[in-house]
């Protein structure tokens, strides 16, 4: 074997303990050296490939296109996974499924699991069931990766909102191979069946995971046996996750109180103003100000939960307490105030499902006597040709705050600004979709996380008509009672 290609499989090996351990960055980095001594080893391009497309990395993706092209023909079909997969990132499902059937088409069995993997999320994306379900099946039929299709079923499951049958299939998964980077998906599915000890247990296993949470940042809280572990210590607790899920579980770092001596909260710096009047035994710091700082305990927010063994039972409500700003929008007030956010970061993985298109929610601007306030970016071309439209996206989170309070209604899908409406207990009513989020349960109605918001459920899956037909009937009657 020449020296080369000892080389290569130094660092292709290497890579895999990377990839095993959720180091996905290194993983690239090894494998990009392993390329580079054998610059023709399927196997390499195949691994570099996987990574390049789970980093969403449409620069490495390129780059092996432009390295592919180079070789032999019959290598092509190599440059075309890669030319599915960016049009995966790029959100041209279309075109991505077409070339993912053309390639499956050529029966090259060493990329025909990474094919039916490109359809399944293709078809998640468009919200096709039926293919979804009919290209799930054959992936497990292939028994290529069983362990990975096993999960890619039980992940998807979970996305569905079918918890019961995802936990079936993730554990399939996990009697194969332990994987700490499934376990966050197991966790979801336990606490959406309100099973904390189980869910929270699972979701700790996020720590172990070096792409999950920063480890210059994070340690493990393993060595925490109880809250009472933390009397009297320097304690900082850190964000993780979105804008609404800071907002959801600060309520929790008040609970450290009487426990830590000195308590810090690190939190974005969108929200560090709205968070001014927090508790003036918490401190709030930014990022960069815990730099070269000691703690006897950094904490992930969520972590939380099971340190004070959170369970559906004993979950509390606390509101956020915040200064008073001027108002910067002005109001009619002889009409009725409705802001609304149908829409919601297209990044999250089931935005697809939990945002509302403007084909589908335009027919609610048809009311007389309503301003309609826009609170999510970006502010959408076709909300100019409506008189009745104002944007109130440009304000700050304390701005935003003040003014939701003076809303008639808040009309939300599950975005930051429900969490924000329900921890300043501001009445909301927030439009659900079928396949929620664990933290929704299955509720119907009253959430039990804040009791301002009023849940208006998605009832058939994909389809917000009945939905939108009941906000439209609600607005009209709170418009009527106003005039």
């Amino acid at each position: 074997m020449s020296e080369d290609l000892n080389k290569a499989k130094k660092f292709f090996f290497e890579s895999l303990d990377l990839q095993f351990n959720g180091n996905l960055d290194a993983a690239k980095n090894s494998l990009e050296k392993a390329l580079h001594f054998a610059p023709s080893r399927k196997s390499i391009i195949n691994n570099l490939l996987v990574i390049y497309f789970t980093l969403k990395d449409t620069i490495g993706l390129n780059k092996i296109i432009q390295h592919t092209q180079k070789l032999d023909d019959k290598l092509s079909y190599l440059t075309n996974l890669a030319e599915g997969y960016r049009y995966f990132i790029e959100k041209d499902y279309l075109n991505s499924i077409h070339i993912s059937k053309k390639l499956l088409n050529l029966n090259h069995i060493e990329i025909k699991g990474h094919c039916y993997d490109l359809l399944i999320k293709n078809y998640f994306k468009t919200c096709d069931l039926k293919n979804l379900f009919f290209y799930l099946r054959l992936a497990l039929k292939l028994k290529i990766n069983h362990e990975q299709n096993l999960y890619n079923v039980g992940s998807i499951l979970q996305y569905l909102s079918k918890p019961r049958a995802a936990i079936y299939f993730i554990n399939k998964s996990l009697n194969i191979k332990n994987n700490y980077t499934y376990h966050s998906c197991l966790a979801q599915s336990y606490l959406k069946i309100k099973n904390f000890d189980k869910g929270l247990y699972y979701w700790e296993q996020r720590l172990l995971n070096k792409k999950t949470i920063s480890r210059d940042v994070i340690d493990s809280v393993n060595s925490i046996k109880s809250i009472s572990d933390l009397k009297n210590k320097k304690i900082l607790v850190v964000h993780e996750q979105g804008l609404g899920d800071t907002i959801h579980f600060s309520r929790y770092i008040k609970k450290l109180i009487g426990y830590g001596g000195d308590i810090s909260f690190q939190i974005q710096d969108k929200l560090f103003n709205l968070f001014d009047q927090f508790d003036n035994k918490v401190n709030l710091i930014k990022f960069d100000d815990i730099k070269n700082q000691h703690y006897d305990y950094k904490i992930p927010l969520v972590s939380l939960l099971k340190i004070y063994g959170q369970n559906y039972n004993n979950i509390f409500y606390d509101k956020l307490l915040i200064k008073n700003v001027e108002p910067t929008i002005l109001l009619d007030s002889l009409k009725t105030n409705i802001a609304f956010a149908f829409q919601g970061n297209s990044e999250y993985i089931c935005d697809q499902f939990r945002s509302i298109s403007y084909e589908n929610y335009k027919s609610i601007f048809n009311q007389t006597n309503v301003i309609f306030h826009n609170l999510a970016k970006p502010y959408i071309k076709e909300f100019k040709s409506y008189d009745q439209i104002k944007d109130a996206s440009q304000l700050n989170f304390l701005e935003m705050a003040n003014f939701l309070k003076r809303m008639d209604i808040v009309i939300s899908t599950d975005t930051v600004f429900a969490h924000l409406c329900g921890t300043l207990n501001i009445n909301c009513i927030m439009l659900l979709n079928k396949n929620s989020e664990w933290r929704w349960f299955n509720d119907h109605k009253k959430t039990i996380w804040y009791p301002s918001i009023r849940i208006l459920k998605q009832k058939v899956l994909n389809n917000w008509q009945r939905e939108i037909d009941i906000i439209k009937r609600y607005i009209k009657l709170k418009s009527n009672y106003k005039l």
